[in-house]
């Protein structure tokens, strides 16, 4: 069934005066009641002919890419409805924005941000397992979403939990996350090290987090400590390479830092800068 009123060139039939009313060549249009308007009957939906596995691997390939057009998806018939709430679709949805987004919407944004966590969404646990490691005093809580996360290649996830193993003072977790960031660096070389920072960076703007300075209830204070990652050529590299602190978040400078252990100090000074820069201490 298709319901349609103001549009020309389409014939209007109207229960009282029998008469047909073509809004193109008439000089005055009267808009016709609701009870008046004629029903247009449509074919079939292009939906009921495809397999719903079909149409769900297209409505999870959306969804990755807006929440947006997922819930406009949503809104569009029962088929589609139904499937936009499939295990499959919530794995992969985008969530970017919607767990801090404006108090207006706060309950629909959270229901669906748990629903996609609970369907093992990668993006959700690694939003929350910061958040829990961060700012709720859940640390182990938090480490083990970012785990999980870190399971299905979620790269953000990785790269945080690189850097947090790296601030540890146990050498079994430095060692550990010495070898998560050699790894991932390897693989996504310079420019994906940069969106990696920008994510991150960006990740900490929203949630506007707070570092408390009590070690006893936080584990926060201690990731400013600086770990004991150095190179005894690290400034001879450092001027071989070119590269500075300015350069964190610029794409059009190459990266010629060799050194694997100049490579993980670099990053530990990101991270150290970036909850410097950010984070507001809960006494001031």
């Amino acid at each position: 069934m298709l319901y349609q009123k103001k549009v020309y060139d389409m014939i209007i039939a109207t229960k009282k005066s029998k008469k047909i009313i073509n809004p193109k060549k008439s000089k005055k249009f009267i808009k016709p009641k609701k009870s008046d308007i004629a029903i247009v009957r449509v074919g079939p939906a292009i939906v009921d002919y495809l397999p719903i596995d079909a149409i769900t691997e297209i409505v999870a390939r959306v969804g990755a890419t807006s929440a947006a057009d997922l819930f406009r998806c949503k809104l569009t018939c029962k088929i589609l409805h139904e499937i936009v709430e499939e295990k499959k679709v919530l794995q992969h949805a985008a969530i970017k924005g919607l767990y801090y987004c404006t108090w207006s919407n706060k309950e629909k944004a959270q229901s669906y941000f748990d629903r996609c966590r609970n369907c093992n969404n990668p993006d959700a646990l690694y939003q929350l397992g910061m958040e829990q490691y961060f700012s709720q005093f859940k640390a182990i809580e938090g480490m083990k979403n970012l785990e999980k996360a870190m399971t299905q290649k979620h790269k953000e996830a990785t790269y945080a939990i690189g850097l947090i193993s790296m601030c540890s003072s146990d050498n079994k977790y430095k060692n550990k996350g010495v070898e998560l960031l050699l790894n991932l660096m390897n693989t996504i070389k310079g420019e994906g090290i940069i969106e990696l920072r920008q994510k991150l960076r960006d990740l900490m703007h929203e949630l506007r987090w707070r570092i408390f300075k009590n070690e006893d209830t936080n584990e926060v204070s201690s990731l400013m400590v600086p770990p004991t990652i150095t190179c005894t050529l690290g400034a001879l590299h450092e001027i071989e390479s070119g590269w500075a602190k300015e350069y964190y978040y610029d794409e059009n400078v190459e990266d010629n830092v060799v050194c694997e252990a100049c490579k993980c100090r670099r990053e530990v000074d990101f991270f150290h800068d970036l909850l410097r820069t950010i984070l507001v201490p809960l006494d001031e």
